[in-house]
């Protein structure tokens, strides 16, 4: 979800490295009202945005999701189009019991 600049640049450079010339998802979509955009965690698009030069224009009706073009610009999109996406994770961390306390390991 690139919510700021700096991780719609960083897709970028993954999606410019993948060599893949379509869109893939970013997880943003306006499914529910028409023109509200909302992320997949149900926050609000917000302040940050880099839609394409006359996007989102729900041309043709029905473009309710939005996809990361590889310039790094973002375009309306109907929802049933195949497309590829990059998902966020999020680390685990747990911790382990040691003779000083409490570790916290990272595992992936």
């Amino acid at each position: 979800m690139p919510r700021d600049a700096e991780t719609n640049a960083y897709l970028t450079t993954i999606h410019e490295a993948m060599a893949v010339y379509s869109g893939f998802w970013i997880g943003l979509s306006d499914q529910h009202e028409e023109g509200v955009f909302k992320w997949v965690d149900g926050t609000a698009l917000g302040e940050y945005n880099d839609w394409d030069s006359g996007e989102p224009n729900d041309y043709g009706e029905h473009k309710d999701c939005v996809l990361h073009m590889v310039r790094g610009t973002w375009v309306d999109a109907t929802c049933q189009v195949p497309a590829r996406f990059i998902c966020q994770v999020v680390p685990v961390v747990t911790c382990s019991k040691t003779a000083d306390g409490l570790s916290p390991l990272l595992q992936e």
